[in-house]
Order: C-alpha cells, then structure tokens, then sequence
C-alpha cells in the first residue's frame, strides 16, 4: 500500500512539474522589448502597450506579441531603416495588432517587417499594420501559418522594382492568407513553390 501512494505522489509531482503556465507581462516604451522577449517563457504573452519601441527583434520562442491599445492608439515598432524588425525563429508565435515601420529595404538581404524563418512553423501574424519599403511579410519555408486581416502599405515614390512584396511565401504549405490589403508595394502577394496554401478575401491595389 505505501508503495501505491509513494508511486501516486511521485506521478503527481511529475506532472506538475512538466506543466508550462503561461504567463501575461505588460510591457511599456521605457522597457527594452528584447529583453522583455528574453525574459519571457514559452507559452506567454506580452502585452506591449502604446509607445515608440526602435530597434530590431528576434523571438526565439513560442509567444504572443499583442499590442494592448484601443483603435485610436498605436504600438509603433520602429527598424530604424535597417534589417527586419521581427525575425521569428521559433514555431508558435504570433504577432497581434502591431505597427510596424522603417525596415530595411536590402532585398538582396531580404528584409522584412516580419521574417519567419524556416523552423518557425505555424506563426499567426493578424491585425497589424505596416508601412515601409522592404518585404512585407515573409514566410521562408514556415508551414501552417495564419497571415490574417493585416494591412500592408509599401513606398509609391520608389520604382516598383526596387520595393519589397507585400506578402512572400517561398516553398510554403498548408498556409493561409486570408482578408489583407496590400498597396503601393512591388507585387501584392508573390508565391514561389509552395502548396496547398488559401488565398481568399485579400484587397490587392495601386501596385
């Protein structure tokens, strides 16, 4: 019998143990978003609230960005003209009601306002707005992401051939695209070997 309920609470510690709870951090503009990045664990949220955040990011975990303002606010990420202001490394990120602005515009380097990289499979970038020069969103080889209801707005006084795309997805499945507005950019939406990905509802206009 002792040996029952040793084995019991060893069963119950165990699974405890190995449960992630996740967390919500608010985070303002007088608090580095990299390090609040950092700090976090897989599984949470960051709430970033209104303000001016510079600079150039990588998450490399499973976690939430949100901004946290009301539709007359807004949460600017500024790249401050150079690289990409997100770069998402992890699988299960998502990217919620953010502006972003002022990336790079290296398209041999391949900058963009939100990259998600190779590994990083099922992100969910939705609501966000950007205005810049270089890619828009890109989707190198990341399967199962949400691109949703995001608004993307590129720069009408540079030769088209010199901005970014909109939306890329370089041998991308199984995602879908789904309700975006892309003008002012070089092409709208630019597939290249991928499969099995929903395009519907996107507003494509003044490329």
């Amino acid at each position: 019998m002792k040996n029952i309920i040793i084995l019991l609470i060893t069963g119950v510690a165990w699974l405890y143990s190995t449960q992630v709870i996740a967390a919500q951090h608010r985070v303002n503009s007088d608090m580095s978003l990299q390090t609040s990045i950092d700090n976090a664990q897989a599984g949470d949220t960051l709430l970033i609230t209104p303000g001016h955040y510079q600079g150039n990011f990588i998450v490399n975990k499973a976690l939430t960005l949100r901004g946290d303002a009301l539709s007359n606010q807004q949460i600017i990420l500024d790249g401050n003209g150079v690289k990409d202001i997100l770069r998402i490394t992890a699988p299960n990120v998502t990217i919620d009601n953010l502006h972003l602005i002022n990336w790079g515009d290296n398209l041999t380097d391949q900058n963009a306002a939100i990259y998600v990289e190779r590994q990083a499979s099922h992100p969910i970038i939705k609501n966000n707005w950007l205005k810049g020069r270089g890619m828009g969103i890109y989707l190198d080889k990341s399967h199962f992401g949400q691109v949703l209801n995001n608004k993307i707005q590129g720069d009408n006084t540079m030769r088209s051939a010199d901005r970014g795309n909109g939306i890329q997805l370089v041998m991308v499945n199984h995602a879908q695209v789904r309700g975006n507005e892309v003008w002012h950019t070089r092409d709208g939406i630019y597939i290249i070997t991928s499969n099995e990905n929903q395009l519907v509802d996107n507003y494509l206009h003044d490329l």
